[in-house]
């Protein structure tokens, strides 16, 4: 439990995968299974909160695994914002907020 909850704070704390994974003294595939795992719990607790008054929006993008990027037609990497980038959006309130992949 106490790993869940030091994980909970570097990812909260905007702390990268890599920074989270030495702090944890976990492999970064933990870390990222983790993630997938938290945002598997997100999604349907998620569905019934609705975000009022002032609103506060930020994102992140994180590499998608090796296997699964697309490479130009001349066989070269997708430089920049791409379909090889998962955005994951979190938005507040005073009350709330919701986390979207």
């Amino acid at each position: 439990m106490s790993e869940w909850i030091d994980f909970m704070v570097m990812i909260i704390g905007h702390g990268s995968f890599n920074l989270t994974s030495k702090m944890n003294r976990n492999a970064l595939t933990t870390t990222k299974y983790w993630m997938k795992k938290l945002f598997l719990v997100l999604e349907d607790w998620q569905d019934s909160i609705i975000l009022s008054g002032n609103v506060y929006l930020d994102e992140t993008y994180y590499p998608l695994m090796e296997k699964n990027m697309e490479k130009k037609p001349d066989g070269k990497d997708m430089r920049g914002l791409s379909r090889n980038k998962m955005c994951i959006g979190c938005a507040w309130d005073v009350k709330n907020i919701i986390c979207i992949l």
